[in-house]
């Protein structure tokens, strides 16, 4: 069993598993995922790779049960921990690329990149889910290479995915996800990433 406070970081949960469970002290070969039961079942497992995901994962963790999947890159170990959640939207991302076949517009994820929780609150703007993505993904952090989208279920299959451009949009999108399933592809003009809400 792990304990992290509110201020924990990345390399505190990293010291933590690797002293418990006698691994390896180069963090680089330390890997920690998790997923949670609601996940589709097709979404590879979420990583933990910097403090704000840590903080997700505290966030998570007070609503929802948690196994965190520690993995040394040579065996893997689950971690228990309890969750609870403040009123945030939460997307899973996983990076991949939307392509056109047969006038029909599919999002095709990369498993190899895994998947990543952000949270976005009622004043979040689109900087900072940029920001997000960017960390999350190490991606170029010149703002302008990269491109938000994402479709509706409902929509008509050869129409292309909307385009998030502002703040208002980045709005717009939080009150689709009060209602609808949202997947929310970011681009960084190499690669794409999908988000579901």
């Amino acid at each position: 069993m792990l304990f992290l406070s509110d201020g924990s970081t990345h390399a505190d949960l990293v010291a933590m598993a690797q002293e418990d469970y006698n691994l390896d002290m180069n963090t680089e070969s330390v890997e920690l995922t998790y997923s949670l039961q609601q996940m589709a079942p097709y979404l590879p497992p979420i990583h933990v790779t910097s403090d704000r995901q840590v903080r997700n994962l505290l966030e998570i963790s007070k609503t929802h049960e948690v196994r965190l999947a520690v993995d040394d890159l040579h065996g893997s170990l689950l971690v228990n921990a309890e969750t609870y959640m403040e009123m945030m939207r939460q997307l899973h991302a996983v990076y991949g690329e939307w392509l056109l076949k047969d006038g029909c517009w599919n999002f095709v994820v990369d498993h190899f990149k895994g998947a990543r929780m952000l949270f976005l609150s009622e004043g979040s703007t689109h900087a900072d889910l940029v920001a997000m993505a960017q960390e999350d993904y190490n991606l170029d952090m010149n703002t302008e290479s990269v491109e938000l989208t994402y479709s509706l279920q409902q929509m008509a299959l050869d129409l292309p995915p909307i385009h998030v451009t502002s703040d208002i949009q980045v709005q717009n999108l939080l009150e689709i996800t009060k209602t609808h399933e949202v997947r929310l592809a970011v681009d960084d003009l190499h690669g794409s990433l999908l988000v579901n809400a």
